[in-house]
């Protein structure tokens, strides 16, 4: 196919793309259709760049933990479990949601429509549930360095529970979405038996997703700090005073990360959820909601989803390269593969020299624990 032929088809696309969106006369992706063609590529473009940057970052981080073994450790089994969550979250449910978002009108079974919101959900719930318990396992590690660490089959009891949790809490908005109809459209949309039911829910949402576990790292975290402060008291050479701060900087950063990003659209959802239930009840109906709802609130809802969504690309450096261990692993995989195109006596002085700059990764569960730097190593 020539060039000309390719920038036409492309052209006739886009044109039938916005007579069928963004025209007054025909089905927009919104009910008052005020969305043009530069606010949905704009919206698309970072939509897709996100996505594609977390899902290809989380995905290096679980290959790597793979490849090196290093899910032997509790810690990095964690880890491991939040990279998939993520990687399910930028794979899977983000694109399908954002999707939705900007095309509600579309086919859909009675059965898929539940499954749907079902797996919108899943990842997200996943991931807050993982992060506060990599925030357990950082505190014992620190705390009480001397005890027993968590096994790998309390951990893996640990993440049965986290999944079965995350699903118990997805549950009951699939079971209260419905599939309808409303004149030549067709929606998926959650239609509870009580105002007050939904209001109560999403409120337990805020509180689980956000503020609990907000509150819990904080405090946890802020534990950590301490400890470790006083730990640098008595041992005060440079080289504990440097990891300890390294460690107090990572953990603000996790925590204020967490707060910046999950909040604004959790509370503005609740605000949605408030304001509706307390100006009129009649429009938690499905139908009366569909025909009301304006732009403006769902391209903030959209762009709320987005800021959320920063979390996926920036939890693989706070979880990954920001730990001595794994970074250290990366760095030691991109130097084998490029020994691989060097002579012999190259590679015999690469080999020595990673092995003099470079202590091999520990994952022993049983090891003893140097009070004051080996507890450092898997934060």
């Amino acid at each position: 196919m020539s060039t000309v032929k390719i920038i036409l088809r492309y052209l006739y696309f886009r044109q039938q793309i916005s007579m069928k969106f963004f025209t007054k006369n025909a089905t927009v992706p919104f009910p008052n259709g005020r969305l043009d063609w530069n606010m949905f590529f704009l919206l698309f473009v970072m939509y897709g760049l996100f996505a594609l940057f977390g899902f290809v970052m989380n995905l290096i981080l679980v290959l790597l933990l793979i490849y090196k073994k290093l899910y032997q450790n509790v810690t990095y089994l964690f880890v491991l479990l939040l990279g998939s969550s993520d990687i399910l979250l930028c794979g899977v449910s983000i694109p399908m949601q954002f999707f939705y978002e900007l095309v509600k009108n579309i086919r859909m079974s009675y059965f898929s429509c539940k499954i749907f919101v079902f797996l919108s959900g899943l990842p997200m719930h996943i991931s807050c549930l993982t992060i506060l318990l990599i925030a357990f396992d950082r505190y014992y590690i620190i705390v009480y360095p001397f005890k027993r660490r968590m096994s790998l089959l309390f951990a893996g009891f640990c993440i049965i529970c986290v999944m079965a949790t995350s699903i118990a809490i997805c549950l009951p908005v699939a079971f209260y979405t419905d599939y309808i109809q409303l004149s030549a459209s067709e929606f998926c949309v959650e239609n509870w038996p009580s105002p007050l039911l939904r209001l109560i829910y999403s409120t337990f949402i805020l509180s689980y997703q956000v503020f609990i576990p907000l509150v819990l790292i904080g405090l946890l975290y802020y534990l950590i700090y301490k400890r470790l402060k006083s730990r640098t008291s008595i041992d005060k050479s440079k080289n504990q005073v440097k990891r300890s701060n390294k460690v107090n900087h990572m953990l603000l950063l996790i925590v204020l990360c967490f707060a910046i990003f999950w909040s604004p659209w959790n509370i503005y959802s609740l605000f949605l959820e408030s304001k509706i239930y307390i100006k009129d009840e009649k429009n938690l109906d499905p139908i009366v909601n569909m025909e009301n709802e304006s732009n403006d609130i769902n391209v903030l809802n959209i762009c709320l989803k987005m800021v959320a969504m920063l979390t996926t690309c920036i939890n693989p450096f706070l979880y990954g390269w920001m730990n001595d261990n794994i970074k250290n692993a990366l760095l030691s995989s991109c130097q084998i593969n490029e020994r691989h195109y060097k002579s012999d006596t190259n590679l015999k002085r690469n080999k020595s020299n990673v092995q003099r700059a470079e202590p091999p990764i520990q994952c022993d569960e049983t090891r003893h624990f140097d009070y004051n730097t080996v507890s450092l190593d898997y934060v």
